[in-house]
């Protein structure tokens, strides 16, 4: 595991206990480094709203093409504790 990597796993872990209004941008900020416009915001407001879980915004943020080209390494299923067959 690189040093980049080491140092961004707790981050993402600790996203997970941030209240809603704080985890989105927190979310944007750790994956993509930088924060959500306002229709990113909405659309992963809602979809909290809707009860998708964090685990899976964070792998869609994360799996987006901006996702794939600003952090390759940033985070996987296995990291956030779900089982590395289960699919998003």
């Amino acid at each position: 595991m690189s040093e980049r990597e080491k140092t961004l796993t707790p981050d993402l872990r600790g996203l997970l206990t941030l209240p809603n209004a704080a985890f989105i941008p927190g979310a944007f900020t750790a994956i993509l480094g930088r924060e959500p416009d306002v229709v990113g915001l909405v659309h992963y407001a809602l979809c909290l709203q809707r009860g998708s879980s964090r685990a899976l915004l964070l792998a869609e943020i994360r799996t987006s093409p901006e996702g794939r080209r600003h952090a390759p390494h940033a985070i996987s299923g296995k990291r956030l504790g779900n089982p590395p067959s289960q699919t998003f």
